[in-house]
């Protein structure tokens, strides 16, 4: 494998730590559990501030585990196809899978700056008065 597809891996591994770090990956699916049950409260919408706040926070888990699993399975699918066509000596397979992988590896490093950047104070304005 080329430096240059080992960078891009490793860079790739680097932002998947991250994201689930920020989303604490091993109780996410239990807190989307909540989340659901919590929607289903008939009367959710008796406090609609508290409703919208739950909805948000609901929808923001839903993304970044749906932005952890794309780039996870991309990660996985094309160092497989790295893998098998070097096995089989199919340089045209192996080159498609590097570029999936250095896109791949563009779109994590978004991700993660999106992740650092995210948070409490995201909302706060920065505008200059």
């Amino acid at each position: 494998m080329r430096a240059e597809t080992q960078g891009n891996i490793e860079a790739i591994e680097k932002t998947l730590k991250l994201l689930a770090q920020r989303m604490d990956l091993e109780t996410a699916p239990h807190r989307l559990e909540e989340f659901d049950a919590m929607i289903e409260a008939p009367d959710l919408w008796n406090d609609p501030a508290k409703a919208q706040k739950l909805m948000r926070d609901r929808q923001a888990l839903i993304d970044a585990l749906g932005t952890y699993k794309l780039i996870d399975s991309g990660l996985r699918d094309n160092v497989e196809l790295i893998e098998m066509g070097e096995a089989e000596g199919d340089a045209e397979i192996v080159s498609e899978a590097e570029a999936a992988l250095a896109d791949l590896a563009q779109l994590a490093a978004g991700k993660e700056l999106e992740a650092l950047l995210d948070g409490e104070a995201d909302a706060n304005d920065t505008s200059w008065k």
